[in-house]
């Protein structure tokens, strides 16, 4: 693992918090797509899958 980003982190915590996509999309005024892309970037870095689908 290189390192961290800490966007990501960031948006990987308010999603759970937040208890979806959607939701911390509308708190963080960002796209879904954009918070979907930066957990999914943080999941290869990882290496393992962060949420069930």
């Amino acid at each position: 693992m290189n390192w961290l980003n800490y966007h990501h982190l960031h948006y990987f915590w308010g999603t759970v918090r937040e208890g979806g996509v959607s939701k911390v999309s509308v708190t963080l005024n960002l796209t879904q797509p954009i918070i979907s892309k930066q957990i999914k970037l943080l999941e290869k870095q990882l290496g393992e899958a962060l949420f069930e689908q």
